[in-house]
């Protein structure tokens, strides 16, 4: 089973920890492991914050007031761009045909331009799992999983997100047990 592109969900297990209701996009997944971007945790920083803080301009920033996200915590020093558009900087991995993940600085050079992509998401940090551990954890009922959605990514209020992603399933937020077993 292959997660790259999926969403995970967050099951009532992770409550009182990071994902306490998460909806993480996994971004690679092989034999070596998987590694995903939480959508949906607001930072204190905000877009116009982060290029201020790199003395970039900001005039040309969408959403400026929108939040940083908390992507992960894994490597919370190191910050993430999932954007969509074909275009490739530096260090592009492309996550599927319209999605993709840049950690190099000339895509943020870029966006203060104005040459940068249409839709993208800054986050710092990573979820990471070793090989085995993430599937482990959706056999212990810890994620559900859905196909990914990428207006949910740029254009779904953070806040909504989880249940946005449980309805997708049709799934009720009200319907999630931390009870769970297996026949």
């Amino acid at each position: 089973m292959n997660l790259k592109n999926q969403f995970l969900i967050a099951m009532p297990d992770l409550e009182e920890s990071l994902f306490d209701q998460a909806v993480v996009l996994i971004v690679d997944h092989n034999d070596k492991g998987a590694m995903g971007l939480i959508i949906n945790l607001p930072g204190t920083t905000t877009r116009k914050g982060l290029f201020e803080k790199l003395k970039l301009p900001t005039e040309t920033i969408n959403r400026p007031d929108e939040p940083i996200i908390l992507g992960g915590p894994v490597a919370t020093e190191r910050g993430f761009v999932l954007h969509d558009g074909q275009q490739e900087w530096e260090n592009t991995l492309t996550v599927s045909d319209d999605l993709k993940l840049t950690t190099s600085t000339d895509i943020l050079d870029s966006i203060a331009r104005g040459e940068g992509p249409e839709n993208w998401l800054f986050t710092l940090g990573y979820s990471g799992w070793e090989a085995g551990q993430l599937e482990d954890e959706i056999r212990q009922n810890a994620w559900l999983t859905s196909p990914s959605d990428h207006r949910m990514i740029f254009e779904q209020p953070l806040d909504k997100r989880w249940q946005l992603a449980l309805k997708q399933l049709g799934v009720q937020p009200e319907q999630i047990t931390a009870f769970h077993g297996h026949a």
